[in-house]
């Protein structure tokens, strides 16, 4: 039986789905603003000492991620939805490259 755009403008799914998606564009402003004081932070850490603040690396790499998780859902790359709705992403301690690389 073929849908018709009736069955699709009734699917409880797809409504349900809109309004996660105006959630998380929502956080994904919110979370701009982190990132952007973040990145304010940095810079203005490097300008006086030289060097950056390694705990707000960690964190901003986090909310990299995170942003990644709310731009798949959005872009129905995937169905899972970000946290809160499942786990937050967290940041993986890589090696430092070695000076000169």
């Amino acid at each position: 039986m073929e849908n018709t755009t009736r069955d699709h403008l009734t699917e409880l799914s797809t409504w349900t789905r809109m309004v996660f998606i105006v959630l998380f564009a929502i956080v994904f402003n919110f979370v701009e603003l982190l990132v952007a004081g973040i990145v304010a932070i940095q810079f203005v850490s490097q300008l006086c000492t030289g060097r950056t603040v390694p705990r707000l690396q960690e964190q901003g790499k986090v909310l990299a991620k995170y942003v990644h998780e709310i731009v798949l859902f959005l872009t129905y790359q995937t169905d899972q939805r970000p946290y809160p709705f499942s786990a937050m992403p967290e940041a993986k301690v890589e090696a430092e490259p070695a000076p000169g690389c």
